[in-house]
């Protein structure tokens, strides 16, 4: 997605504000059962969410799949979701305020698929031998996950 093509369209479409919202979120997890990798998932999903104002009414669109290709279609179906509206209330976005990034000092380091492969076959061996009572690890798993916003 161009950010800027579609805040650009949106001005020249008549919206006199206009914001994109987008959420990343990335995530992998890796599941061990009987001395062995039983799943390995990785996924990204981007949501987007576009907020304009358009004839002095404020409307909304949200999608995964932003794609340039799409920018009219959901432009002109944002004006016309804006055109049913008839309510006299008129909205107005506000501008972004100042952000100061939180800084901590620590950095996570994203371990590998076999660094982490090890540590579920460790645990489990760990497991079992506290106790003779322990037949089986039934379930063991490692999963972690990424998230961002940003709005423009």
């Amino acid at each position: 997605m161009n950010k800027q093509t579609w805040i650009s369209a949106a001005k020249e479409a008549g919206f006199d504000n206009f914001e994109i919202y987008q959420s990343v979120k990335e995530e992998r997890s890796f599941s061990w059962y009987n001395g062995q990798m039983d799943a390995y998932v990785t996924s990204s999903v981007t949501g987007t969410a576009l907020r304009g104002v358009y004839a002095g009414k404020m409307v909304s669109y949200a999608t995964e799949n932003d794609e340039d290709s799409r920018m009219d279609q959901i432009l002109h179906q944002m004006k016309e979701q804006a055109e049913a509206i008839t309510s006299e209330d008129e909205t107005v976005l506000l501008p972004p305020l100042e952000t100061i990034p939180a800084v901590t000092g620590r950095a996570w380091k994203r371990p590998g698929a076999e660094e982490i492969r090890g540590l579920l076959s460790d645990l489990e061996q760990k497991i079992s031998a506290y106790d003779p009572r322990i037949v089986q690890v039934t379930h063991l798993q490692w999963q972690e996950e990424t998230s961002g916003r940003q709005i423009t």
